[in-house]
């Protein structure tokens, strides 16, 4: 099944995106160390990355495994692996928060870590989007 460039495009362009929203939420976590948070914010940017996890879910689950053919191994494991944590994640939050109370003491153990590997991966693994993938015997150029 070929993927179209435009496709690719919109899928790299949320990639961006979910990267930057969770660097967001890095700082946030960080200055919330030292009581400058905004927990409105904390909480958005939560469900944003809700909605993303659900997007790459669905993604994943496409026909002939639309991504598993045009994304590196590295990348799409990476991502199967981002899928199922945010899903886990506000799940998390929504069976267990109305037991605990404080939904922010929460957020530092199930975000942070996550925060730092999508941060890692941004160091890491994003040039998979600027070079050629020779998978499969063919070359397909992720360009914004």
């Amino acid at each position: 099944m070929k993927v179209s460039i435009r496709f690719i495009r919109f899928d790299a362009a949320l990639q961006t995106v979910l990267m930057f929203f969770n660097t967001l939420f890095l700082l946030f976590s960080i200055f919330a160390l030292i009581n400058l948070y905004d927990s409105l914010a904390v909480l958005l940017l939560m469900y944003l990355q809700f909605f993303l996890g659900v997007y790459q879910l669905i993604l994943s689950a496409l026909p002939h495994l639309l991504l598993r053919k045009t994304l590196s191994p590295e990348l799409y494991h990476f991502r199967q692996w981002h899928m199922g944590v945010s899903v886990l994640y506000v799940f998390i939050f929504i069976l267990i928060d109305p037991f605990m109370g404080s939904w922010l003491g929460w957020a530092y153990i199930v975000f942070l870590p996550q925060s730092f590997a999508y941060f890692y991966y941004w160091l890491t693994v994003r040039d998979y989007y600027s070079r050629r993938d020779y998978l499969n015997g063919r070359a397909t150029v992720f360009a914004y």
